[in-house]
């Protein structure tokens, strides 16, 4: 999706809008849980599916639960003067709320970490072969 028509700053906005995590997602599991616990539901009722494709458009997001949305841009730094580490970080939502969960993801947060230094090498080396 483009940016030239989001209405907020960043991406990471969503989350402080929508208390974290992909909205659609949750809600969807939410309804499948409380209205029809032995079936599977397929899509949103108008009053709730509408606005939160609204809410999808302005923030330039998908409205399902993206890697970007789940990983990427929910979690924090526990304390915000020491570096990003395993054991620094947490998530902002989680989905089932358990240490599984938190801790396979923010494995993802610490990869992505140490993988931008790495695709700098990379750059590096390829222009260096170039060469």
């Amino acid at each position: 999706m483009s940016n030239a028509n989001c209405s907020l700053p960043s991406p990471s906005m969503a989350h402080r809008r929508l208390s974290g995590g992909d909205a659609d997602f949750f809600v969807r599991r939410s309804r499948l849980r409380v209205e029809v616990p032995d079936q599977r539901v397929a899509t949103l009722p108008p009053q709730l599916a509408k606005p939160w494709h609204e809410v999808a458009q302005r923030l330039c997001r998908p409205p399902v639960l993206s890697y970007a949305s789940y990983a990427l841009d929910n979690w924090r730094r526990l304390d915000p003067a020491k570096p990003i580490e395993l054991d620094n970080i947490v998530l902002l939502q989680n989905f089932l709320g358990g240490l599984d969960e938190e801790w396979f993801v923010v494995v993802h947060i610490q990869i992505e970490r140490e993988a931008g230094s790495a695709l700098a090498g990379l750059l590096r080396a390829m222009s260096g072969a170039a060469r």
